[in-house]
């Protein structure tokens, strides 16, 4: 027969063994979800981690306040870039030239990398100024509008990023590209251009629609959950 004593021994081994791997259980999992944090870019909520930036209007010369929030989702690094940043355009011409104030805000929905948007990014600003430049020295109406001249500027900015960056691509062998939506502020006026399906519709604005070479080796090559 067995004592009493012996079968409480019996228990108490059974129950340290089953409370012992519980506990081993909870830790993989605590190991797990960690890890999925880490790789996922999750936060501790167990949703895709979300940042954002926000600036003011008069904030670095821009004409409006703006909002942009992305996630990098399953991606190990994210592809995508914005812009929000000053400008000016150059209406009139002769001794009615004059320079206007305005605002570049920007999306850039990278493919295949981030090398593209990076590049549109750190250069609209500067190409938009060349186009303010380009378009201010082409024979114009005298009664050419504010808006005619805005839309004339962002479409040549737009031409001019698509065409270095395509330069550049060719010679480096660089893969990646990128679709894009630029606003042009300007008063309360407002020019949008669009590359690729990044498109921004409103019955207030003037648009561009491109059709960019570069985009044809992306097709079929959408992004997955951000990034």
């Amino acid at each position: 027969m067995v004592s009493s004593g012996s079968q409480c021994s019996n228990m108490d081994a059974l129950t340290a063994l089953i409370l012992t791997a519980v506990g081993l259980v909870l830790l993989w999992v605590l190991i797990i979800r960690k890890r999925l944090v880490d790789d996922l870019h999750l936060d501790p909520t167990g949703s895709f981690a979300i940042e954002s930036n926000t600036q003011k209007a008069g904030e670095k010369g821009l004409l409006y306040s703006y909002s942009a929030a992305w996630t990098t989702g399953r991606r190990d690094y994210m592809e995508d870039r914005h812009i929000a940043c000053a400008a000016e355009l150059k209406v009139g011409q002769g001794k009615r030239a004059r320079q206007k104030p305005a605002s570049l805000y920007g999306v850039f929905d990278g493919h295949g990398g981030s090398r593209a948007a990076d590049f549109c990014c750190d250069n609209m600003q500067k190409l938009f100024a060349k186009a303010v430049d380009v378009v201010s020295n082409m024979e114009q109406d005298d009664d050419a509008s504010d808006a005619v001249v805005a839309f004339a500027t962002l479409h040549k900015a737009m031409c001019l990023l698509d065409t270095e960056f395509l330069e550049i691509a060719e010679q480096r062998r660089i893969p990646d590209g990128t679709t894009a939506v630029v606003a042009l502020s300007h008063g309360d006026q407002l020019v949008v251009g669009n590359i690729g399906k990044c498109f921004v519709g409103s019955p207030l604005c003037n648009h561009i629609l491109l059709t960019v070479p570069t985009r044809r080796r992306f097709e079929g090559r959408p992004g997955h959950n951000g990034g």
